[in-house]
């Protein structure tokens, strides 16, 4: 039910395709854990059925109409349903507060205590699992000789329970597609947690300041500065930067031009990336140089023109050559001629000096053109003058803690605002929000897809001790001659918990070869990951035998405790 919530609000919110993609999926996920549990429910309906043959026959053989018997089976049932559904919906609304603070923070809080389609789904699943639970004791009643119930007496009647077998290892079967896809899913989420960007955001804070007053762009900057050296004096802070456009947030591209290429460089119609940036910033962002130097304190307005390049770049633009030295032009025509992606050549040369590492500008997957995208920094007072008058170049602080970095947030904001030249309001943040819309849909689908397999297991795990308990009570008898007959209690204990172990292995082996079956279906979500992952695999083969073994312990324990005097004198 909350994961079927999740997608209209997905898409009145503007979240991205991918988002909406996973809810999807996660809807399809909790009709597995609803079919798991509906399993569950009609497992331990059987077998409280079979526990109350007795008393419905000797209710039956007393003259009781089955028309009053259905009723108070039917309100027992209705009774326990409408108190489940009542829990479902209270913990339906918590963990949906829940998840939208954790994982969808962009979402507005419901007004509504719950969704009107979950309360009516909830509501309908509520009244046909009543009328199940209350009919389903009376039906096997219906369909037995009350006779021969009565004639059992106080022994048990074994039966046949492979329907409850059958049961069991559909409800394993679909928890171990749940778990597989959890695994997956946090595999993938680690993977691209985990992969080298070609920039740093440890311990990294990103301002921008909300202006009250109307200011030109210049004194914009001049506030920005100001603010940047302030907050370097704080304690806790090992370094702060002026920045004007960084990865995954401002980008500036403006026109550029290689002497001896007709064309601009670009990949796909992609421009290069321009960085306005101080050693600060280079520092800051942990830009590692390749070849040559890195930019100094003396390269500032004024000093000579030089530029870094990125390694796509230099080996695009001048394959088979050293990029050093070389000469790049990037700037606007301020003469108001026509706007065009090609630099002028009236623009002066800026020397190459250094190559950097790539690094990732947009996305987080290196897919279609990102891998191979083109970027290149100047010094922050030798950027290519804008194209409008008076127009801002300063787009933001970055700021480095000592240590965490959200414990010196309010300590910035207090330090920005209250010596401002102008009111502003400054927005603090980690960087790693930048990072943080691409990384949700694997953070969603990890933690509510493992949320959801677990809560499938626990109800899995319940069915199967309540059938393995059955079959035990049934089988005190026949427990009580092995016993006698020189069978050892360690022996009882391990074919209680060997029968667990077969019903499971099945269940696990049908749900894995489901989980290959849908392959297809959920490679495309996944990082780096392939569905067929022996660690996942072989980690979800673990949780379900640790599940099993303890779900029969404690029968296979009172099984090895039965005393085989008392069970052969009572029979």
């Amino acid at each position: 039910m909350l994961s079927a919530g999740l997608e209209p609000l997905l898409a009145d919110s503007g979240i991205s395709p991918r988002q909406t993609q996973i809810a999807r999926w996660l809807a399809g996920v909790s009709l597995i854990v609803l079919v798991v549990a509906i399993a569950n429910v009609a497992t331990l309906l059987l077998l409280r059925a079979a526990r109350r043959r007795r008393e419905i026959a000797v209710r039956l053989a007393l003259g009781a109409g089955r028309a009053r018997l259905a009723r108070q089976l039917l309100v027992e049932g209705w009774l326990l349903a409408s108190l489940g559904a009542a829990a479902a919906l209270l913990v339906a609304r918590w963990s949906g507060d829940l998840v939208r603070l954790t994982l969808l923070p962009d979402l507005a809080p419901s007004e509504r205590f719950i969704d009107a389609g979950a309360l009516t789904t909830t509501v309908v699943a509520a009244c046909v699992a009543g009328l199940v639970a209350g009919l389903a004791p009376l039906g096997q009643a219906a369909r037995r000789d009350v006779a021969a119930e009565l004639q059992a007496a106080g022994r048990g009647v074994s039966g046949r329970f492979g329907v409850q077998r059958m049961l069991i290892t559909a409800q394993v079967a679909l928890c171990t597609l749940l778990l597989v896809g959890a695994g997956l899913f946090v595999r993938s989420l680690q993977r691209l947690e985990e992969q080298d960007l070609g920039f740093s955001t440890s311990r990294l804070l990103l301002v921008s300041l909300d202006f009250r007053d109307a200011l030109i762009g210049p004194e914009r900057d001049r506030i920005y500065i100001d603010a940047a050296n302030r907050v370097a004096t704080l304690p806790g802070v090992t370094g702060a930067t002026i920045v004007q456009a960084m990865p995954f947030g401002n980008f500036h591209v403006p026109p550029i031009s290689v002497p001896g290429h007709a064309e601009p460089p670009s990949v796909g119609g992609q421009l290069p990336y321009l960085y306005a940036a101080t050693p600060a910033y280079l520092d800051l962002m942990d830009v590692r140089l390749r070849g040559g130097r890195l930019f100094t304190d003396r390269d500032r307005r004024g000093s000579p023109l030089v530029v870094l390049v990125n390694e796509t770049m230099a080996r695009t633009v001048w394959p088979g050559e050293s990029a050093l030295g070389k000469c790049v032009r990037a700037g606007f025509d301020l003469s108001g001629g026509e706007p065009s992606p090609l630099a002028p050549a009236t623009l002066p040369c800026r020397e190459v000096v250094g190559v950097v590492r790539d690094s990732r500008a947009r996305s987080l997957r290196p897919t279609g053109n990102e891998a191979r995208l083109m970027q290149y920094y100047v010094p922050f007072g030798q950027q290519p003058e804008p194209p409008v008058e008076d127009a801002a170049q300063v787009s933001g602080i970055l700021i480095r803690s000592g240590g965490n970095p959200d414990r010196i947030i309010n300590s910035v904001q207090r330090i920005i605002q209250g010596a401002a030249a102008s009111p502003v309001y400054a927005r603090v943040r980690p960087y790693e929000d930048l990072l943080d819309p691409q990384l949700r849909p694997w953070r969603l689908g990890a933690t509510l897809f493992s949320a959801l397999g677990m809560l499938a297991l626990a109800i899995a795990a319940v069915g199967l001790f309540a059938v393995v308990s059955y079959l035990v009570a049934q089988r005190v008898r026949e427990i009580g001659i092995r016993l006698a007959l020189g069978g050892s209690r360690s022996m009882v204990a391990r074919l209680v918990v060997s029968g667990a172990l077969r019903l499971v292995a099945a269940g696990a082996g049908i749900g894995i070869v489901a989980a290959f079956a849908l392959a297809p279906l959920v490679q495309s979500m996944l990082f780096e990951t392939s569905m067929r992952d022996v660690g996942v695999l072989v980690a979800v083969s673990g949780t379900l035998l640790l599940v099993a073994v303890a779900a029969a312990g404690a029968p296979a324990l009172r099984a090895s405790r039965v005393s085989p005097s008392v069970t052969l004198q009572a029979e």
